[in-house]
């Protein structure tokens, strides 16, 4: 008799009950035995009805790259009814599990694809944005759903985006965020030995491997302070913020509310792809109009705006005043002459996010997803330059990852509130030279008055 965790039986109930499109097992690597669970599940499956079973993987150069092998060990330990093949295994009633690369096999063919009862997706967090554009909506046979099992490195993991505890959740989908501790079946005393000695020795291995603890996003933030305290939704003000950077693809601004002290609230973003500013400049205004109609917008945003723009004989900030002016938008600018230094920049908002008065005054809408993403996986590289983050599934645009965003929300904090230019050291005094010093000797000593 096969044992199978109760966590995973839903799969078998979900062919003869169809309720799930997607199951998500995002766990720790070792000790709840994932794989076996699922191939133990798909193996029943396929008894009770014909399926055509897809096993597949990112890479699988071969066929013992596969879970082929794990299936052939559960069918001859269990003396199941299958036919095992080099690279399929079968059954009397027309159930077939097919094993196949998703990067070897190609888009094109994937997408052939296309009477898939059930699709098994191993080491999922390996699986390219590319791959699983191609995968997902090959899989649309009536009753068909998807399978993944993954043990997520970092937050931009495909699956961890799409399928983490960070993700929206979906009706349609089946979550289970398990480790070791959750296997109710005896596990080798060797086994827990090795864990112990790993929780003891390797703390962070141990979380990683046996509990599925994320990587760091970073090893050198830029924001160094984030944390999901700076997620929620804050109070709208008065006057609505509007700052933006320039000279870019994509075109980056974020709306902001600012409480005259130093507390910023960032409740909307945009972000355009291959656009010019006088659409960046009609998308605010369809913002505005919906939520913020009839409050005044004061504008912020990067000094390089007061140069023409590229696509234009006007500079940006003149073009943004055309459309504002034309859609009867009250404004006004609040833009410095010049930028003050990144490190600057960069160092104020961090104040902010978490100040020194221990006290969170940035919070960031959940929509503003790119924002979000930004702040926490922009990282400097060995040498002090900001470097680009991973693209995540699901945003508006592949470019989203540079620090555009970031540039533009750490302009309006800059500007409406720099709280480090309050604790900036005073410069030290210049050294005078022997002339200078004997002149103002000369100044300080008492004339001599005649009697």
């Amino acid at each position: 008799m096969m044992e199978i965790v109760d966590d995973f039986r839903p799969i078998i109930e979900n062919v003869v009950n169809y309720k799930y499109r997607y199951f998500a097992y995002l766990t720790g690597r070792l000790g709840l035995g994932k794989s076996t669970n699922i191939a133990s599940c798909l193996l029943v499956a396929g008894l009770m009805m014909p399926l055509r079973i897809l096993c597949t993987r990112e890479t699988m150069a071969s066929i013992k790259e596969s879970v082929h092998a794990q299936l052939s060990d559960i069918i001859h330990k269990n003396k199941l009814p299958y036919t095992i093949y080099n690279d399929t295994i079968r059954a009397d009633n027309g159930t077939m599990f097919i094993f196949k690369g998703l990067k070897e096999t190609g888009a094109n063919n994937i997408r052939s694809l296309t009477n898939v009862d059930i699709c098994w997706v191993e080491e999922a967090q390996a699986v390219s944005v590319t791959s699983w554009e191609s995968l997902d909506p090959t899989i649309r046979a009536e009753g068909s759903f998807i399978i993944v099992s993954a043990n997520p490195d970092n937050e931009s993991d495909v699956v961890y985006q799409l399928f983490g505890p960070d993700a929206e959740r979906r009706p349609d989908t089946y979550y289970c965020y398990k480790s070791y501790l959750d296997n109710p079946f005896p596990m080798p005393e060797a086994f827990l030995q090795n864990i112990e000695l790993m929780k003891k020795n390797r703390p962070d291995d141990y979380e990683m491997i046996y509990l599925g603890k994320l990587r760091k996003s970073a090893d050198n933030p830029v924001v160094k302070s984030w944390s999901d305290k700076n997620i929620g939704i804050g109070q709208t003000s008065k006057l609505v913020y509007w700052s933006l950077d320039f000279n870019i693809n994509p075109q980056c601004s974020v709306i902001c509310h600012w409480n005259g002290g130093r507390d910023f609230y960032f409740s909307d973003e945009i972000v355009l792809e291959n656009v010019s500013t006088y659409k960046v400049a009609e998308e605010f205004v369809k913002i505005w109009r919906k939520k913020y109609n009839g409050q005044k917008v004061i504008i912020n945003g990067d000094a390089s705006g007061r140069n023409r723009s590229s696509n234009s004989e006007y500079s940006n900030y003149a073009i943004i005043e055309q459309i504002l002016v034309r859609e009867k938008v009250p404004f006004m600018f609040n833009v410095p002459k010049a930028n003050t230094s990144i490190k600057n920049r960069v160092a104020n908002f961090d104040w902010h996010v978490h100040g020194l008065d221990g006290k969170v005054h940035i919070l960031v809408n959940p929509e503003c997803r790119h924002l979000i993403h930004s702040c926490k996986l922009l990282s400097y590289d060995k040498f002090g330059n900001i470097i680009e983050v991973p693209f995540a599934f699901g945003m508006k645009t592949i470019d989203y990852a540079k620090s555009h965003i970031f540039d533009a929300a750490s302009y309006c904090v800059m500007i409406n509130d720099p709280v480090l230019e309050n604790f900036m050291k005073p410069q030290k005094p210049r050294i005078l030279s022997l002339k200078e010093q004997f002149l103002a000797d000369l100044k300080r000593k008492p004339t001599i008055t005649e009697v």
